[in-house]
């Protein structure tokens, strides 16, 4: 006698269920590379804020510490001299200042001009001007540079230049893009060593 062989294949609920399961399963592992993917965006977006500031500080707080007298002080900018080579040579005349439009901090450095009677003038179309940390949000409420006289007392701004000896800085910089991250803020005190008295 011959048995009829049946096959064995599965139903259209058994399909259903199996391919519904699958689709949960990809959602699921979808949404945690999502996740994870944004997290990693967002970090990365931090560090890059985190290096700029500390790229800035780098450069501020050297060239302030070494100032030799103090043109501008306002909250969004710091105007002074400094002497990069010899002493005897005439100071540099740096410009550090927020320009809120392009939401970046830039440094304008003019080398001095000697004319023929010995004078030294600093001519503005000499200027150089450099890019120093961008995505920068700070604004007058929340101003990059502040001031303190020797005693520690903070002083208002514009300020006056003779009493000056204090700078602290305060950068906040978020980028914005896709994953927008959270404001970066760091600050720094600068006393500037080589302050004679600002004539």
């Amino acid at each position: 006698m011959i048995k009829a062989r049946t096959k064995s294949a599965f139903t259209l609920i058994e399909i259903s269920i199996a391919a519904a399961a699958i689709s949960i399963l990809v959602v699921i592992i979808s949404q945690f590379f999502t996740s994870n993917l944004k997290n990693y965006q967002i970090n990365q977006l931090k560090l890059e804020m985190t290096d700029q500031q500390i790229n800035a500080f780098s450069r501020l707080t050297p060239e302030i510490k070494a100032a030799t007298s103090v043109e501008l002080c306002d909250k969004n900018q710091l105007t002074f001299y400094y002497y990069k080579g010899a002493i005897d040579s005439p100071a540099q005349k740096i410009s550090y200042g927020l320009d809120q439009n392009q939401q970046q901090i830039s440094k304008s450095t003019i080398q001095p001009a000697v004319d023929q009677l010995g004078g030294i003038t600093y001519p503005a179309d000499q200027s150089v001007d450099q890019v120093v940390s961008t995505y920068v949000t700070n604004s007058d409420s929340t101003p990059v540079f502040s001031y303190f006289d020797s005693t520690g007392a903070a002083l208002a701004t514009p300020c006056d230049v003779t009493k000056v000896r204090l700078v602290q800085i305060d950068l906040r910089n978020q980028a914005i893009g896709r994953y927008a991250s959270r404001e970066v803020e760091s600050k720094t005190r600068v006393d500037i060593r080589n302050l004679k008295d600002n004539l």
